[in-house]
């Protein structure tokens, strides 16, 4: 499984559904029960926690992968 917006070279792509990202938010949370939050609004949100770092293995299992 890829997540690329171009295809790798030597490689063919077959698309076989779509992903659509979703908020995990208390019930009692302000933006909890909306059907649209912007990315911005959630960065903005007090609780929002930092993007972590990849684990250690995937740049290697990636570099397998595509090789």
């Amino acid at each position: 499984m890829l997540c690329a917006t171009e295809d790798p070279i030597g490689l063919e792509r077959s698309d076989i559904g779509e992903e659509y990202p979703v908020a995990l938010l208390p019930a009692h949370h302000p933006l909890a029960g909306r059907r649209d939050i912007s990315l911005a609004r959630l960065r903005s949100d007090p609780a929002h926690a930092p993007e972590r770092p990849q684990p250690a293995g995937t740049p290697r299992t990636t570099s397998r992968v595509t090789s």
